[in-house]
């Protein structure tokens, strides 16, 4: 959803996870405030979001400055092909190092026609290959949890990752000098592969560690299938866990291995942001900045 195109050259364009223009305060606020203070500069904004439900509206006034804007709403359904029976993609296969532990990312993954050509949202959600290849994943782990569960949670990662990289085309060619995300998760991948992509100048500010919370969150969350073998629930509930925790884990290491700079507010987080895959000459430390 496209609400400002100034069909400007962008100096800086922020990729916001569930933060500005939608969300008062925090993150969102910094982002604001470093677009109004540096009226010089011309900024673009693209917002990922889960659904549009889910936020109260747009929570600022936009200054001049802010030249380009764009909504992506993940898992509204909003932006999926029409249904169809397809036989899909061969190399769908390759997404399953996005759920392993060794965090060995092909380099085939980096590349964003990998997402718009080669494997396309059509063929995640209805290509026959795509079934084959989870059915196929999940006899190779022997998981103990019901198939149609380790079906719709390898779904729901997927897909918004697809609707995230599909933000690019709209700005695929515009004139861009920096690409600016404060977190690693969807936006940062993005933000990964446009550096891949266009060798663009890319830097990461993390607020939070976003890996660290997520994985946190999903550590607590009672939102995972609680499966339907009363004897294996916890244990189903666990691998369940760890599948979502291993792709944000690995997200966060192509998003680290892609930027230019990291930024962090304290030591300690650097040293979270090291154990989690990020060159040290990478990170800098500035608690004044943020």
């Amino acid at each position: 959803m496209k609400i400002i195109d100034k069909q400007k050259p962008i100096d800086v364009l922020f990729i916001s996870e569930g933060t500005y223009p939608y969300v008062h305060g925090g993150v969102a606020s910094w982002i604001h405030e470093i677009i109004t203070a540096m009226g010089d500069k011309k900024f673009g904004v693209i917002f990922l979001g889960s659904k549009e439900e889910d936020y109260n509206g747009i929570q600022y006034r936009f200054p001049e400055n802010l030249v380009y804007l764009e909504s992506y709403f993940m898992v509204s359904g909003r932006e999926y092909p029409p249904a169809a029976y397809i036989s899909g993609s061969d190399k769908v296969k390759k997404i399953d190092a996005f759920l392993n532990d060794e965090g060995n990312i092909v380099e085939e993954l980096l590349n964003i026609y990998f997402y718009l050509s080669d494997v396309t949202l059509a063929d995640i959600l209805y290509g026959k290959k795509t079934f084959d290849m989870i059915e196929d994943l999940y006899i190779r782990k022997e998981l103990n949890i019901p198939f149609i569960d380790f079906f719709w949670t390898l779904r729901n990662i997927f897909i918004p990752l697809w609707i995230a990289v599909k933000a690019i085309l709209s700005v695929l060619d515009r004139e861009i000098s920096l690409i600016h995300s404060p977190s690693t998760g969807y936006a940062g991948f993005l933000g990964a592969l446009f550096k891949k992509t266009r060798d663009i100048p890319y830097i990461v500010t993390e607020h939070g560690i976003y890996t660290l919370e997520r994985k946190i969150d999903l550590l607590n969350t009672n939102w995972i299938p609680k499966g339907s073998n009363p004897v294996f629930r916890s244990i189903e509930v666990e691998e369940l866990k760890k599948l979502w925790i291993n792709f944000f884990i690995n997200l966060g290491k192509i998003c680290y291995k892609q930027a230019n700079k990291v930024i962090c507010l304290f030591e300690g987080a650097k040293s979270i942001q090291m154990s989690l895959g990020c060159s040290p000459e990478k990170i800098d430390v500035e608690l004044a900045t943020i």
